[in-house]
């Protein structure tokens, strides 16, 4: 299928190297990709980008890299980590990525069973971090993209520029060489999973698969090249964003990279971003700063936030709204929802959300607000997207319409299956979960859900999350955790019941909001667990349950909570990178208290049948 762009008809890439082709050919922006230095923001050109892949995949070729090989890149979003790994593709080598927030223990086993050779580090801070693991892996080089460089088979950046650049004038058709060899069936990329029940698996992604997600994944998502500007925070080691830097440089759309997580208000507000994607968590915080706010206000700018906020949830996205409430939210969106779109910018087109479940209710709101938001759906196992909502078809609670190329069945138990070219090549030296993950030629999700009769996507949740009482009754915990995790009061929530005769739920306060809400009410008690066991405390989570268990089958129905006084964490295992919970870890730690639970109101029921 051809197109057309600033140099004529060209045939839509099949390979990473076509893809950066297509971008430096078609499009000619100062800003392909940009980063803050020195507090100022520095700029690599799209006429830039091939030059600089060609002196670092030169540069590790001189220092062993070969096809086939794997290279790993622990670093922080920025230009360069998108360039490494054109550079790493280009020799037909693959990239494997790591998060900053990974324990050492993962890092070990990861770099381990990929067999890397060679692995890229951003920065001393990060290097001292693997320091300790380092003798055990093997590695052959560690390049540093900072400064720093010692220890044994250490090198700077500058220096593997150095070695690129020397070898292009000994070799200078080498690099158009390897380039040629590259074919859509080699291998791109090996990620790994966040292993949420257990030791993570390296997806296998070929060219095919990361090309043809993003050509297929673009043709629906709306971007406008030349108009356009991403802000990028999510890690580029999670495949959600990696695509999206493909789908951006395919589609000409400037990138700008934000400093940090505690930075993107301030950066959104710099860069006044089009576009940006995020995942669930992120935009439930906003929404609970806002609420933060609004409570803080008084009199008639405190009414007028409540009232646009009951306007929010009688908000009808697509069956139109009266003309009345439409005059409203005008008015609303005017006074306060633009304050509301100003703290992203002031810009904002399009914000796309995926990586876990967006709640529909929070949809609902930022849609009535005008800041519009699209959910997709997708896994690493698809590079990632499978489906994806439009500004034009956007049925808030679902995940869109399957993507150009992909189809998608529901097998007889629920089971979200599929089939497309962006389905991974399998899983990295495990023959066995590769053949398990595929059934009659249709890839299996792990998720259940339905379609809709217009052909919209419903996942409710993991196929392995299902819990089974002793009754054999089946409870989804996603829908009722998403929607406990609605309260201002509650920053995540786990519910447990597995083969027992009732669901109970722990619930981990967002302490934060909780001891503002104490301290208005005249408590200045400030530990976590003195708080929890005030009764007004209890009865304040009580009623955020009762609310929720309105709105589930009896079955589901949460009969007693666990209030826990700690915070779930990445740097305690209890999260994954992507701030997913680890179900599996987060039930073994609290499984005392969980057992006590159960033997308690055992107890109570015999003593009350007595």
């Amino acid at each position: 299928m051809p197109l057309q762009g600033k140099s004529g008809t060209r045939s839509v890439p099949t390979t990473l190297c076509e893809l950066l082709d297509y971008h430096t050919s078609h499009y000619g922006f100062p800003n392909a990709l940009s980063a803050k230095k020195d507090g100022k923001w520095k700029s690599v050109a799209s006429h830039d980008l091939f030059a600089l892949v060609q002196s670092i995949a030169l540069g590790l070729y001189s220092v062993g890299v070969r096809a086939g090989d794997r290279v790993a890149i622990l670093s922080e979003n920025s230009p360069l980590w998108i360039i490494s790994h054109y550079a790493i593709t280009s020799l037909g080598a693959a990239t494997v990525p790591i998060y900053m927030t990974q324990a050492e223990s993962q890092i070990e086993y990861i770099l381990t069973n990929a067999g890397v050779r060679v692995m890229l580090i951003s920065s001393k801070i990060l290097y001292d971090r693997v320091e300790t693991i380092r003798p055990r892996l093997g590695l052959d080089r560690t390049v540093i993209f900072g400064g720093f460089a010692s220890g044994h088979g250490v090198i700077s950046f500058q220096e593997l520029l150095s070695r690129g650049n020397d070898l292009d004038e000994e070799q200078p058709g080498l690099f158009g060489s390897l380039r040629r060899d590259v074919g859509p069936e080699t291998v791109a990329s090996v990620i790994y999973t966040s292993g949420t029940t257990g030791d993570p698996k390296g997806v296998v992604l070929t060219h095919r698969n990361l090309t043809s997600n993003a050509v297929d994944g673009s043709s629906v998502i709306e971007l406008h090249a030349g108009n356009d500007i991403a802000l990028s925070f999510l890690p580029l080691s999670h495949i959600f964003e990696l695509t999206m830097m493909n789908i951006y440089l395919y589609r000409g759309v400037p990138v700008y990279f934000a400093e940090s997580i505690e930075t993107v208000v301030q950066n959104l507000l710099e860069v006044r971003p089009t576009v940006i994607t995020t995942v669930p968590r992120m935009l439930e915080k906003v929404y609970d700063k806002i609420q933060l706010r609004g409570k803080e206000l008084k009199g008639l700018k405190k009414a007028l936030f409540r009232w646009s906020m009951r306007l929010t949830f009688r908000y009808n996205h697509e069956s139109g709204n009266l003309v009345w409430y439409t005059i409203q939210r005008r008015i609303a969106s005017a006074l306060v929802f633009s304050k509301w779109r100003d703290g992203f910018g002031g810009r904002i087109r399009l914000i796309i959300s995926g990586g876990a479940p967006l709640p529909a209710w929070l949809t609902n709101v930022y849609l009535a607000a005008d800041i519009p938001i699209v959910q997709g759906y997708g896994l690493t196992e698809t590079s990632p997207v499978i489906t994806v909502n439009t500004l034009e078809r956007n049925r808030i609670g679902s995940v869109g319409h399957a993507i150009p190329n992909v189809h998608v069945q529901i097998a007889l138990d629920g089971e979200i299956l599929m089939k497309g070219p962006g389905v991974m090549k399998g899983f990295f030296n495990d023959p066995e979960a590769t053949h398990e993950a595929f059934d009659g030629g249709w890839f299996r999700t792990g998720d259940v859900g339905y379609l809709d009769a217009d052909g919209f996507l419903f996942v409710t949740d993991r196929k392995k999350n299902l819990i089974k009482k002793s009754n054999g009754k089946f409870i989804a915990p996603g829908p009722i955790e998403s929607n406990l995790r609605g309260s201002r009061y509650i920053d995540h929530a786990v519910v447990v019941g597995e083969g027992r005769k009732f669901a109970i739920a722990l619930i981990f306060p967002n302490f934060g909001n909780l001891k503002a809400w104490t301290n208005k009410n005249g408590n200045d008690i400030t530990t976590n667990a003195e708080i929890l066991a005030l009764p007004e405390v209890q009865f304040l989570y009580q009623k955020e349950v009762d609310e929720v268990n309105a709105r589930v089958n009896p079955w589901e129905r949460i009969v007693r909570v666990l209030l826990i006084d700690t915070e779930l964490t990445v740097d305690t295992g209890d999260l994954t990178p992507t701030l997913k919970v680890r179900r599996r870890s987060v039930e073994e730690k609290f499984k005392d208290r969980i057992d006590k639970l159960y033997q308690e109101v055992s107890i109570m029921s015999q003593n009350q049948s007595v």
